[in-house]
């Protein structure tokens, strides 16, 4: 009896260790939740001269990603082939600079804003800034410039006049921030009003490449990940392989307590 109740309360104290750990690296949905990787490929100092390789995903290296046993699927980032200029207005103080918009299908979105869509016949975009953006804003230009710091909140409420050009047409269209993404290091905006703004300022017949993948993994921190990044010539965005390496040793070395004090209680049974 002793000896099952040690096995026992290895195997609870061993559940209840990784339940508290991987919150840690699982902070969305819990220990089950998915996990996202943003790739790219590597760009060389030859690439700077216009003399290194193509740095968009081909469909067939698309293709082979998807094939992979830790992939359980794949999303294009598509960008935005148009000239893209946003202003703003904060109190009588305005900022207007050329930005950059990208899209990616809804089910990798870690956000469902309500009003996600737009509509031709009543032009809005709506926008999902990556949280990261709002924090180099307040803490970085905002404190040095003396402009006013903005929570999640006033952001949304701050209107914006996106001004989109090419192909010889020019059009203002305005905008406003629905949610802040913490795993999207972009500026997203819906996937039909990226179709419908490359089809009217995108000269007709160019056809762009995505520069950038979002992978759903299977198996956070598989070494055949590493591997294949590394074979391929692929850069994880930020520390997000680091993060997927440690959750996949803390899953291992929690599998192996698990079944040293479920090896003990079984032993303990049958004797």
């Amino acid at each position: 009896a002793l000896a099952t109740l040690v096995g026992l309360s290895i195997v609870l104290c061993a559940v209840r260790f990784y339940g508290d750990v991987s919150s840690a690296f699982n902070t969305d949905d819990g220990i089950l939740s998915k996990d996202y990787m943003v790739i790219s490929k590597r760009v060389s100092a030859l690439n700077t001269v216009g003399r290194g390789g193509e740095t968009f995903f081909t469909p067939a290296e698309t293709e082979e990603l998807s094939r992979q046993p830790w992939v359980r699927s794949v999303g294009a980032f598509t960008a935005a082939n148009f000239n893209v200029y946003m202003s703003v207005d904060l109190g009588g103080r305005s900022m207007s600079t050329y930005m950059f918009l990208e899209s990616i299908p809804d089910k990798f979105l870690d956000v469902s804003p309500s009003d996600w869509r737009f509509d031709p016949s009543r032009p809005e975009v709506p926008i999902i800034m990556s949280k990261e953006y709002l924090a180099l804003y307040n803490f970085g230009f905002a404190a040095s410039r003396g402009m006013p710091q903005l929570s999640e909140t006033v952001m949304a409420r701050v209107p914006l006049s996106i001004t989109v050009s090419g192909n010889g047409r020019s059009m203002k269209i305005p905008g406003r921030i629905v949610g802040f993404s913490s795993r999207l290091n972009t500026l997203a905006v819906p996937q039909d009003f990226m179709e419908w703004a490359n089809k009217e300022f995108d000269p007709p017949g160019k056809e762009e490449q995505p520069s950038r993948l979002i992978v759903e993994v299977s198996k956070p921190g598989d070494p055949a990940i590493d591997r294949f990044m590394r074979i391929n010539g692929y850069d994880v965005a930020g520390d997000k392989a680091d993060n997927s390496r440690a959750n996949y040793f803390l899953t291992l070395v929690t599998a192996i307590v698990i079944a040293i004090g479920s090896v003990i209680s079984i032993l303990a049974f049958f004797i």
